[in-house]
């Protein structure tokens, strides 16, 4: 440790999740030195001036930004970007601006400002971290108005809360749906939201798709709770949840689609999953989700699917006792933005009839030979019934 240089102290505020990153005492570093005692501690007092750091994928990221840095402009805001190159690139629903490195021209284009009230996408061909300070927008100060049909909206608050807290100034419909790069939830009359995105928050961006026109003011103080009142799928895990296993790079596509899809023809567990397939090449997987609705519990998948173009998505059942794929009947073409099915009437994809093959028990001198692994449907020889 360097004797004699100040110590730099950061303050982090749990009940807003904020990092502050000025504090006015400074203190230098001596070696046996104590300051403050447990009677008269050391005060530590911080200016309202925050700091964030978003780590960003190679590929396309969907971001907001929740900070008034009073200098706003790309330039400005996405400066500590380290790796910045020609194939840098953000934009939003209506503009658009480019890094170039020819001449020390930097971020060129249409979009010269970024604002809280909106999601942006970013695309780079590296990996890379935008750290950024500000103040901190006050929501109830910066109403967000929503257009009939789709609104790329930016995250506010400070602090995350549930689909339904954040949206409850909003008159949707039945189909209505909100997502994320990952996820999404769709709006069932007389129930409320429901799907795999449960939960909003800072930084990410989302796109809504609303019948009614409206303005959107996100709560203050909405309680950081995880649960929707039941209404909405458990699934035991997020959606791409073994993508990294599988090789998926779902970043690389600029469009996604959703799907609200019931597998028919066999009973699910809850560890299996229904993968898209574009040409061979994976492009969506989730697990199920169990939604209890009027029909009583179903098991529901809801995917997001990926590409950069019309192309024809076919789906295969990934059966995780026999850690085994199966072809599935239903297809449908890839279209940006699209929703397939409904929580009321899902997409049905249907498991061909003896798809699986039954597993034979052998018996021998009075001895069962179990299979080697567990399975949901077996053969029993008739003298045992």
């Amino acid at each position: 440790i360097d004797v004699k240089k100040d110590i730099v102290f950061n303050v982090w505020d749990g009940s807003a999740c904020s990092e502050y990153s000025e504090v006015l005492e400074t203190i230098s570093y001596n070696d046996g030195d104590l300051i403050g005692s447990p009677i008269n501690p050391q005060n530590l007092n911080v200016i309202n001036l925050v700091q964030k750091c978003i780590p960003l994928a190679k590929g396309w990221n969907w971001v907001s930004i929740n900070l008034n840095m009073t200098d706003n402009s790309v330039t400005n805001v996405l400066k500590s970007l380290k790796n910045k190159n020609s194939t840098y690139y953000i934009k939003d629903d209506d503009h658009s601006s480019r890094y170039y490195t020819q001449n020390n021209l930097g971020w060129q284009g249409s979009l010269d400002t970024l604002r809280p009230k909106k999601r942006y996408m970013i695309y780079l061909d590296q990996k890379d971290t935008l750290c950024f300070k500000g103040i901190p927008y006050i929501s109830t100060q910066n109403p967000i108005s929503i257009v009939r049909d789709w609104n790329w909206i930016g995250y506010i608050p400070q602090t995350g809360m549930t689909v339904t807290q954040a949206l409850s100034g909003l008159t949707p419909l039945n189909g209505d749906l909100i997502k994320d790069q990952s996820r999404f939830a769709q709006y069932v009359a007389g129930i409320g939201w429901v799907g795999n995105l449960s939960f909003l928050e800072a930084p990410k961006g989302y796109l809504l798709k609303i019948s009614n026109p409206g303005t959107l003011i996100f709560p203050t103080g909405a309680a950081n709770s995880f649960t929707e009142n039941g209404l909405f799928v458990n699934s035991n895990t997020e959606q791409l949840s073994s993508s990294d296993a599988l090789g998926f790079d779902f970043k690389q596509y600029t469009s996604t689609m959703n799907s609200v899809a019931k597998v028919k023809g066999i009973n699910l567990e809850p560890e299996d999953e229904v993968r898209a397939y574009i040409k061979g090449e994976l492009r969506g997987v989730v697990s199920s989700g169990t939604y209890t609705g009027a029909k009583g519990k179903e098991s529901l998948f809801f995917m997001t699917i990926y590409s950069n173009d019309a192309e024809k998505v076919e789906f295969r059942l990934y059966k995780a006792d026999r850690k085994k794929e199966y072809n599935l009947q239903g297809e449908t073409t890839f279209e940006g933005d699209k929703l397939l099915g409904l929580v009321s009437n899902p997409f049905i994809l249907t498991l061909p009839a003896n798809t699986l093959p039954t597993i034979q028990i052998a018996i021998e001198n009075q001895v069962i030979t179990q299979p080697s692994a567990n399975f949901s449907t077996v053969s029993v020889p008739n003298s045992l019934v």
